[in-house]
């Protein structure tokens, strides 16, 4: 989309890959700004992204051939291994739909929020060091005499 926004989405890669750039900083800064940036990503990922790469297409998936009519009219049948049945087809994606929503967003959901929730007191934006163990010092090496 920044591409398309500065217009070299048609130039030439050595000239996409510069204008990538200034969204590589963005998203730097951002991480540094927000240490705990990772925790957010695991909360979307957990939330967002399994829903929509595995519960949404299985709905619709499921939508889409609802009718006899249109599985009549379907370009691709279910696949040979499943003897063809649609059937299958639906149970199939309705076990995806609910494996995920349980698993993927219920448990990882949880499981991210809560680390969330842990890790939130030890934070500040622009944290000096985070995570970090007070300094022990180094030993020094044994003389040799």
């Amino acid at each position: 989309m920044w591409e398309k926004l500065i217009g070299t989405h048609t130039k030439p890669y050595w000239i996409r890959l510069p204008s990538r750039i200034p969204v590589v900083l963005l998203i730097w800064f951002f991480a540094l700004l927000v240490p705990f940036f990772s925790l957010l990503n695991s909360i979307f990922g957990a939330l967002l992204t399994s829903f929509a790469t595995y519960i949404i297409p299985s709905a619709v998936y499921i939508i889409a051939f609802r009718k006899v009519e249109t599985r009549k009219a379907a370009t691709m049948q279910p696949p040979a291994f499943l003897g063809r049945s649609w059937n299958v087809a639906f149970a199939i994606n309705i076990f995806i739909i609910f494996t995920i929503a349980i698993v993927g967003t219920g448990f990882g959901g949880w499981a991210s929020i809560a680390a969330f929730i842990a890790a939130s007191n030890q934070y500040k934006v622009f944290g000096a060091c985070y995570q970090c163990t007070a300094a022990t010092p180094v030993p020094s090496a044994p003389k040799s005499g």
